[in-house]
């Protein structure tokens, strides 16, 4: 009996599911939609926030969004839903809740330019440094990034 390798998609989810376990050891629960067509979706649920690593295999290339947590999971839409933003890149978060550091944003820039698989597991790497110095603060002020909507009352 043989065993048929891993897709290199597979190989990256994984990947990213390595680095960013971090996010399950502080109790996010984690959520891999299907690696098919052309993006996949790794996400780590908190109560206040939940952390997407997008995956682009068109553009190949990675991406971290952060969105709000509705129903326990993530939210609908894509960056609106129902008439309010649900999703934000990390850096766009990051700069809206004053915590933007330059030097930090310079090297996911630099990594973001380039695509292809090698290029993927170093957007991969950057972003979970990147979340690892930040997580606590993003997650404790979620709400100023996502205020409430009237069907959160």
């Amino acid at each position: 009996m043989t065993t048929r390798p891993r897709s290199s998609r597979t190989a990256l989810v994984e990947y990213a599911a390595e680095r960013l376990s971090f996010l399950e050891r502080i109790g996010a629960r984690v959520q891999v939609l299907p690696v098919a067509g052309d993006a996949s979706r790794l996400d780590y649920v908190l109560p206040s926030v939940t952390f997407e690593m997008e995956f682009d295999w068109h553009e190949q290339a990675a991406f971290l969004l952060v969105c709000r947590t509705e129903a326990g999971g993530a939210p609908g839409g894509y960056y609106v839903h129902d008439g309010a933003v649900v999703r934000v890149h990390v850096l766009e978060a990051l700069r809206k809740l004053g915590l933007f550091d330059p030097d930090r944003s310079r090297s996911i820039k630099t990594v973001m330019a380039r695509s292809g698989p090698e290029a993927m597991r170093q957007q991969i790497d950057a972003y979970a440094e990147l979340l690892q110095g930040t997580v606590g603060e993003l997650a404790n002020r979620a709400s100023s990034l996502f205020p409430p909507t009237s069907e959160d009352s």
